[in-house]
């Protein structure tokens, strides 16, 4: 969020954990070549109206946009204070739940799914983040997320506040899930 009344907002967990866990799939790719081509999209003012994963989707070539078959979105991915990490996107997107549940019973957090239909009210996070411009273009999505915590929109939010055994745990899920992923676009017809 920047610098707001002369506070910095670091933004630890929203969003520099999704950064990080981003950067760390993007090395255990290049070490586990996948089977479909993976474009790592790191997007810019989520919070100002996605107005970098809309402008992506607006401005997709069409080549792309045919072979575009899943994004997965990681924002807020640090703090499980709970110990559970949701994937969101299996409400919308039913052919995505063998998925989400194959990976949530090896994951080494546990991994939910949810906050994605109108039961959860304003905890529903189907457009929340920058998944909802893909979503809206008719793209499968799963979006891996922790619920709020204290210092979410803070500017307590802070590297401190991390759990780097219980980040290392959601990165090794996150691996897991992308790899899942690969799997599952690699058998579609």
């Amino acid at each position: 969020l920047g610098v707001f009344e002369g506070e910095v907002y670091n933004g630890a967990d929203d969003n520099a954990s999704g950064v990080a866990a981003m950067l760390e799939a993007i090395a255990w790719f290049q070490e586990n070549p996948p089977e479909n081509t993976i474009i790592f999209a790191f997007f810019d003012a989520e919070e100002q109206g996605f107005a970098g994963s809309a402008f992506f989707v607006r401005a997709m070539p069409e080549s792309l946009r045919e072979r575009m078959a899943l994004n997965l979105n990681l924002d807020m991915v640090a703090r499980a204070d709970k110990g559970e990490l949701y994937a969101v996107g299996g409400y919308h997107n039913p052919e995505l739940i063998p998925l989400i549940d194959s990976v949530a019973e090896d994951a080494p957090i546990t991994l939910n799914r949810g906050h994605d239909s109108p039961e959860w009210g304003n905890q529903d996070w189907t457009l929340q983040s920058d998944h909802a411009p893909f979503l809206r273009a008719g793209f499968p999505i799963i979006y891996l997320g922790v619920e709020d915590h204290p210092d979410y929109h803070r500017s307590s939010d802070t590297f401190e506040e991390v759990d780097p055994d219980t980040f290392a745990r959601i990165t090794d899920t996150i691996i897991m899930m992308a790899e899942a992923a690969d799997d599952w676009v690699a058998e579609q017809p």
